[in-house]
């Protein structure tokens, strides 16, 4: 064995940590060089030649598979291969032949070295194979499981595409197995409509992960139906992403079942409403009804309109049938046995009905009746027909008496004759005369029918068809009589005809009457003409048309220049018409009822003509409609007239509308009330309101017009007079509307009054135009006294003067005097005055001038007065004089208004000149100033006289010209400016600080500024004063904030220093307590002092850096979303850690609640607010925790049993350093509940501490997280 000498190579720097590397992988790794030789190797490798690594260094890997393992062929192939990686620097894999193991060649090159060695792993993957294996069998089960299943399993992805199907799924689907399709689209199946819906289901499936079961509808390939699946689809995931899993099971034969059911049901209900039927059931035990829908019809009620029981079936049924139907009622269910009843019922209308009820009972397994089911069935009409053909039977006697019938037989075999006693005289015979016989019979027959007669009646005896024959007979006073003989064979079991049975009628009036008719027919054809008619009948079976020669003209067509068919006249209908002729004419023959119908026709000269066509049908023996006979009349004029009555109520119509009127219609005799659309719109109903009636239109009226307005109508009907009344009526939306309501009596042929008819308008606007003069009035009225205006009006012609009582109050007296004149008014004037208006009030009128003068009168009183007078001259057409119209006002309280304004000028002008603030008033057009006060020149420096007329901007005031144009501008739009500073030129040219405010007003009608400026240099000065101390305070606020924040860093670093000697001290003290067990060791109190003392001294620590750390995270922290419940339960259980001697009571109800907090801040509140309620209660009692979800917010309340706190204490521990008055003996800093407050509010919450009956409660109140 060759072996190279490779120490060099296993001691060099690093060779123990790679030969550990080596160790340390799973599978077998060995180095060689370019020639095969080990270079290092691991343990997995060398076992399996039972060597060391150490003994394999060096060594040949060829050699060893050859010598060692016996396994030439492999050595060489492996050679082969090393050298292929050699060559290509390419990685080769290959496994041996028995598939167990995985060998690897990897080149690996060192970066200091030329030559290339070789890294080769040996994997065994005999597991890996296995495992492969029966994954592939487990696959082929499953996918054996699937495909054998008997419903589809489909999985789909986001896009509806379909990325699995078994086998069932594919033969459903394609109606053959697709494997060759590995990714089909659902649009594939399912129609554009239910796409949207499908995708939108998949998508809510993969986003909620909730499962949905639904019946679809899907459409296979090549299948003409489809198909009906009951679908339960679920979420999974393949490679990472959301699929749908659907699995359907076939329900088409189950849904066809139940459209097939429901078609049955639909078809057996359209049975029941045919046949007048209903089905119901009746539990004898239980007293219980069941009905269907058709039997609570027959019965006349609407479906359950009442209560269901056995009283309503009582109720309904005739009072003389009910006694029966309730005895064999009775007797059916004593009796165990079916029943059958007919009876009578009577509906809601009064109508009477005949039913028919039949049961069945059904037993229960003891063979006791425990339910009747049956049916229900409207017999009247068979009723009908039963009492109709009794009815017959009677009439037929008393018909064949009257009408001059007999019945006959007539054996076949026996040739015996029978007749009825009425046939003897219809023979002229007598029935003495012998027994009837055919020889009897042929003897009285006139000769000239006799022989035709026989052989007819032979020809039908020996076919043994119908007898129908008519024929004279000759009476013994020599008169002739029609006779009509109809039979009908009768057979026996061999369908032969052994008898005729048949009667005989007179039909001599027929006879003379079809002459009539044949003599009256040339007389209809000139009828016809007159009329513009024609006569035409259509054989329905044949489908022919005959027509009289009129009908021709009346189509505007030739007479016979075409064939008479349905083309020819559906050819000349107008095309607008032809279609609904066509429909109404097959639905007459359809339903075998009379044509009645109008239609247009176009002549050849293009000419339209209005036809009305009427038909009536003609039934055969089987009462089977075989004709159509009927009459077509030309119209036109009178649709002419009617389009003109048309157009004639469409524009009354409109004019109504216009208008707003309605027409109403009254019959005094029948109360009957007929109203247009329009009065039930004018009295706020409905069109489908109840039929109108006087009540109903009483019952429109507003309630305080309604008797009067019910009188007024009552008046005009009893005194034949017209009737007119207004009134209001009140609408659902509450408003209010008046109408005027008239009518005309008219009268019957007796001269009485048979009905009104009129019309309603709404006159709500003319009311409210009434009113709103009547207000105006009263408010002239009121104006003109309470103004002390007095009205009055001088007739020229006669002297007399028309006043108003304000006319009269003016001159003193209370009442209007009854004489007045331009005397009585000169002498009331005060002398001063008097000459000058004696003068002016005669002259004025003579010139027909208007006048107005102010004077003063002496009142009837003696008191002094100032009044104002004026007048105009006025025509008067109606009572053709002259007038002069006037007012009079008294104007001393004026006047003194005057005065006293005077004089308030004159104060207000005094104190404008000595405000202390600077004013000036400038023009707002032209900006001239037209008034400045005292303040305001002391302030510039210039006179009133120096400014007055001349603008600020050629004074040249402002120090900055833009200034000016900016206040200019702020004033013009806004129309103020309050307290701005600008600089402001003096006279002698110094500045000046001034505080500036204007304002617009209106002073005498024009538009003018308002300007105050106050001088406020000294406190610019100032100012800057205070801006230098300002900034001295805030420099020392920075100094102190630094301090106070290295004092909270210095607090921390002492806490954190402090842990370390106390935690020593702690550790030391529980080994001396172990060390001293005793429970008599002295020592043992003083050692639990000094654990207090250790533990108020964390405590304070603590709370210190936790105030500093709150204090800081103000601004920094963020509150993250947080599940309430764990943090709530982890404090709960560090809190027993700590003291297990305390019990806890926690009722927890916040389920999966999130908030939105700092963890560790909520974490210290909560643990606070425990810590608290243990502190100041008694160590024996518990303490209660309580957590729910109250109007969305998370609610704890901790209760515990400690000594009772006031009111003011509530609200007060809260506070930072306050500590309660039941503090006493326990450790703390005041500060715990500060912070827990101050952690509640930065979440929003609330906090509070209240006493209740047995402790106290702290309750903590946070938002939650998903509330908006």
């Amino acid at each position: 064995m060759h072996k190279n000498n490779i120490h060099s190579d296993r001691t060099r720097s690093g060779e123990t940590g790679f030969s550990a590397l080596l160790e340390a992988l799973p599978d077998a790794v060995y180095i060689i060089d370019e020639k095969g030789v080990i270079l290092d190797t691991n343990t997995l490798f060398t076992s399996q030649f039972n060597m060391q690594p150490q003994e394999c260094l060096g060594a040949n890997i060829y050699d060893l598979i050859e010598n060692v393992v016996h396994l030439p062929e492999l050595a060489t192939y492996h050679r082969e291969k090393s050298e292929e990686v050699l060559r290509t620097g390419k990685r080769v894999e290959f496994a041996d032949a028995r598939d167990i193991r995985k060998v690897t060649i990897s080149p690996l090159g060192l970066p200091d070295e030329s030559e290339t060695r070789l890294l080769v792993t040996i994997q065994n993957i005999a597991e890996q194979n296995r495992i492969y294996r029966e994954l592939q069998k487990e696959r082929s089960i499953k996918t054996t499981i699937l495909d054998a299943i008997p419903f589809s399993v489909v999985i789909l992805d986001a896009d509806l595409k379909m990325n699995f199907g078994n086998r069932y799924a594919q033969e459903m689907l394609f109606c053959k197995p697709e494997s060759a399709n590995s990714c089909i689209d659902a649009s594939d199946f399912f129609g554009a409509d239910e796409m949207g819906f499908l995708r939108k289901t998949i998508m809510e499936i993969l986003d909620s992960g909730i499962e949905d079961a639904r019946e679809i509808e899907v459409h296979p390939h090549g299948a003409p139906n489809p198909l009906w699946l009951l679908t339960r689809t679920s979420r999974i995931f393949i490679d990472g992403e959301p699929c749908a899993l659907s699995i359907g099971v076939d329900i088409t034969e189950r849904k066809l079942s139940e459209i097939a059911l429901r078609e049955s049901k639909m078809r057996f209900s359209y049975a029941l409403d045919a046949s007048h039927s209903g089905i119901w059931e009746w539990n004898v035990e239980t007293d219980e009804l069941s009905w269907s829908e058709q039997v609570w019809g027959l019965y006349g009620l609407q479906v359950n309109a009442l209560p269901l029981n056995n009283q309503l079936c009582v109720d309904t049924v005739h009072p003389d049938d009910r006694e029966m139907a309730s005895w064999m009622t009775r007797k059916a269910a004593r009796e165990g046995s079916a029943a059958a009843i007919e009876y009578r019922v009577i509906h809601p209308d009064g109508s009477i009905h005949w039913l028919t009820s039949r049961g069945m009972p059904l037993h229960d397994k003891s063979g006791a009746v425990t339910r009747f089911i049956g049916t229900i069935i409207d017999i009247t009409e068979r009723k009908e027909s039963e009492i109709a053909l009794s009815d017959s039977k009677t009439r037929l006697n008393q018909a064949l008496k009257a009408a001059s019938a007999g019945v006959w037989e007539w054996d076949l075999n026996t040739g015996e004759n029978i007749w009825s006693d009425e046939i003897w005289p219809l023979y002229g015979l007598e029935s003495s005369e012998g027994n009837p016989s055919f020889e009897l019979w042929a003897k009285s027959i006139h000769n000239e029918d006799r022989q035709k007669v026989i052989q007819t009646v032979s020809d039908a005896a020996r076919n043994a068809t119908e007898l129908n024959i008519e024929y004279r007979v000759l009476y013994p006073d020599c008169s002739v009589h029609w006779l009509l003989s109809r039979g009908k064979p009768i057979f026996n079991d061999n369908d032969k005809a052994i008898r005729y049975i048949g009667t005989i009628i007179d039909i001599t009036e027929q006879k003379q009457t079809e002459i009539a008719l044949s003599a009256n027919k040339t007389r209809f054809s000139f009828a016809l003409d007159a009329t513009h008619a024609g006569v035409w009948e259509w054989d329905v079976r044949a489908d022919q048309i005959i027509w009289s020669d009129h009908v021709w003209a009346l189509y505007g067509l030739e007479p016979n220049s075409m064939a008479k068919t349905h083309k020819l006249c559906a050819s000349t209908v107008h095309p607008d018409d032809r279609e609904l002729t066509f429909q109404k004419v097959m639905s007459a023959v359809q339903k075998e009822t009379d044509i009645n119908m109008e239609y247009r026709v176009c002549h050849l000269d293009g000419s339209i003509h209005w036809l009305m066509c009427r038909g009536m049908p003609l039934l055969d023996e089987n009462g089977q409609v075989t004709h159509y006979i009927g009459t077509v009349m030309d119209i036109t004029e009178r649709k002419e007239r009617d389009r003109e009555i048309v157009e004639s109520r469409s524009l009354l119509k409109q004019a109504l509308e216009a208008a707003r009127a309605g027409t109403w219609e009254w019959n005094l005799n029948t109360g009957e009330n007929t109203w247009s659309e329009e009065a039930r719109l004018l009295h706020g109903l409905k069109l489908d309101n109840p039929k109108p009636s006087f009540e109903l239109w009483a019952s429109t009226i507003h309630p305080d017009d309604r008797q009067r307005v019910i009188r007024s109508a009552a008046s005009a009907a009893e005194n034949k007079t017209e009737l007119y009344s207004e009134y209001r009526i009140s609408y659902q939306n509450n408003s209010i509307r008046w109408l005027m309501s008239r009518g005309k009596p008219l009268y019957d042929r007796d001269g009485n009054v048979e009905r009104f008819i009129g019309t309603i308008i709404d006159i709500t606007e003319r009311k409210e135009i009434e009113e709103e003069l009547r207000r105006s009035q009263e408010r002239l009225n009121f104006i003109l006294e309470n103004s002390h205006i007095g009205v009055w009006d001088l007739n020229l012609q006669d002297g007399n003067t028309d006043r108003t009582l304000e006319h009269a109050r003016i001159f003193g007296y209370e009442t209007i005097p009854p004489v007045w004149s331009l005397e009585k008014f000169f002498d009331h004037i005060i002398p001063e005055d008097r000459s000058a208006i004696e003068a002016l009030v005669p002259r004025k009128i003579a010139k027909k001038e208007s006048y107005t003068f102010e004077c003063r009168i002496h009142s009837a009183r003696g008191e002094l007065r100032w009044i104002r007078v004026t007048g105009t001259y006025k025509f008067d057409k109606q009572s053709n004089a002259n007038h002069v119209l006037g007012i009079i006002e008294d104007i001393t309280g004026q006047k003194e208004v005057q005065s006293a304004l005077r004089e308030s000028e004159l104060k207000f002008r005094t104190i404008f000149d000595h405000f202390p603030v600077a004013i000036a008033i400038k023009n707002a057009h032209d900006g001239k100033l037209l008034d400045v006060n005292n303040a305001w020149q002391q302030i510039f420096g210039y006179t009133k006289e120096e400014v007055t007329g001349r603008t600020v901007k050629e004074l040249n005031l402002y120090i900055q010209n833009e200034d000016y144009e900016k206040n200019s501008a702020v004033l013009n739009e806004q129309g103020k400016i309050v307290n701005k500073t600008f600089l402001f030129r003096k006279k002698n040219g110094k500045t000046v600080h001034a505080l500036y405010s204007g304002e617009h007003i209106m002073l005498n009608s024009k538009e003018c500024f308002l300007v105050m400026m106050t001088d406020i240099t000294l406190q610019e000065l100032q100012q800057v004063s205070i801006e230098r101390l300002e900034q001295i305070v805030a420099e020392r606020t920075r100094q102190l904030n630094e301090e106070v924040e290295h004092l909270h860093n210095f607090i921390s670093m002492i806490s954190h220093e402090y842990r370390t000697p106390l935690a020593i001290i702690r550790g030391n003290l529980n080994l001396i307590k172990l060390k001293n067990k005793s429970s008599d060791n002295p020592n043992i109190p003083h050692i639990n002092k000094i654990n207090k003392a250790i533990d108020r001294l964390v405590e304070v620590m603590e709370i210190a850096i936790e105030e500093s750390r709150i204090i800081g995270s103000r601004t920094t922290a963020e509150s993250v979303s947080v599940e309430l419940a764990p943090v709530v339960a982890s404090q709960i259980e560090s809190f027993r850690n700590m003291w297990d001697d305390r019990s806890i009571l926690y009722m927890e109800k916040l389920g999966n609640a999130d908030i939105y907090c700092d963890p560790s801040q909520l974490k210290l509140a909560i643990f606070n607010l425990l810590d608290n309620a243990r502190k100041y209660s008694p160590s024996d009692s518990p303490i209660e925790v309580d957590g729910r979800i109250e109007d969305n917010e998370a609610v704890i309340r901790i209760r515990n049993r400690s000594e009772r706190i006031s009111q003011y204490e509530e609200e007060a521990v809260f506070e930072k350093y306050r500590r309660g008055s039941n503090a006493v003996g326990t450790a703390g800093a005041g500060i715990g509940l500060w912070l827990v407050r101050t952690i509640i509010n930065q979440l929003d919450g609330q906090v509070n501490i209240i006493h209740t009956a047995s402790g106290v409660e702290a309750t903590v109140r946070i938002p939650l997280a998903n509330h908006e």
